[in-house]
C-alpha cells in the first residue's frame, strides 16, 4: 500500500457523521476511523471500543497500536499516511491520519464537534486541544 492510497481511502471517510464506538458507513468515532481504514487494507486488529472508560486510556490506545501499527520515533517528520494519538482536553485520547492538501499537513479525524469526520490544517489545531504523543506508520506502506 502506498501513502497515497491510505489518504484516498480515509478520505473516503470525510463527512461520516461521530458516533462514539461507531463502525459502519454510518458512523464512526477517531479509533473507528483507524480500524476501517486498516479493515480496508486487511491489517490485523483488536477493536477495543471501551477506551473512553479506562483511566489514562491514550497510554493503552498506544500501546494496542504499537501491537499493528509500526511505532515511529517522535523525532519522525509528519508523512501523509502516519497515524498520530493525542491527548485530548476532554478524552483520555484520540487518534488520526495526517494527510497533505495544498502543501500543507492536514489531520482526518472523527470530531465530535462539528460531530463527523473533518480533514482540518494541522498547524490550525491548538496545542491545548491535541497534543502528539505517539506517531506510527501502517505495516509495508511505500
Amino acid at each position: 500500500m502506498t501513502r497515497a492510497e491510505i489518504i484516498a481511502e480515509t478520505r473516503r471517510w470525510i463527512g461520516t457523521r461521530y458516533v462514539k464506538r461507531g463502525r459502519t458507513e454510518y458512523g464512526l468515532d477517531c479509533l473507528g476511523l483507524l480500524v476501517m481504514v486498516g479493515r480496508h487494507f486487511e491489517i490485523p486488529h483488536t477493536d477495543e471500543q471501551h477506551y473512553s472508560d479506562w483511566p489514562r486510556g491514550d497510554l493503552l490506545i498506544l500501546t494496542r497500536l504499537s501491537q499493528y501499527l509500526r511505532k515511529l520515533p517522535p523525532s519522525t517528520p509528519l508523512l501523509a499516511g502516519m497515524v498520530g494519538v493525542f491527548a485530548e482536553r476532554r478524552l483520555p485520547g484520540h487518534a488520526g491520519i495526517f494527510s497533505e492538501l495544498h502543501g500543507q499537513t492536514h489531520l482526518i479525524h472523527a470530531r465530535i464537534h462539528p460531530g463527523k469526520v473533518i480533514e482540518e490544517c494541522w498547524g490550525q489545531v491548538p496545542n491545548r486541544e491535541f497534543r502528539l504523543i505517539g506517531l506510527f506508520d501502517f505495516p509495508g506502506v511505500e
